[in-house]
């Protein structure tokens, strides 16, 4: 998430944007503040930006697909 949130800031996104920005993609947790909050979008944000979030999405859904081969590997051991 800092090197997220750092990118993002070096992008010319606010603090409070790229902070909030960062967490709400990589947790998947929804609206973030400022422009990007509920009642905006991600359209204001620079086409850089819009990448780093991507793959901030992408890298938060990684992270439970090992818990779902340790779950699978355990269940099926158990059986």
């Amino acid at each position: 998430m800092i090197i997220s949130f750092l990118l993002l800031t070096l992008c010319g996104v606010s603090v409070t944007e790229a902070f909030s920005g960062a967490l709400s993609s990589l947790g998947n947790a929804g609206p973030a503040l400022d422009s990007i909050s509920s009642m905006g979008n991600y359209s204001a944000q620079p086409a850089l930006a819009k990448l780093i979030y991507s793959a901030d999405m992408i890298f938060g859904r990684l992270e439970i697909y090992p818990v779902f081969i340790v779950m699978s590997l355990i269940l099926r051991r158990a059986k």
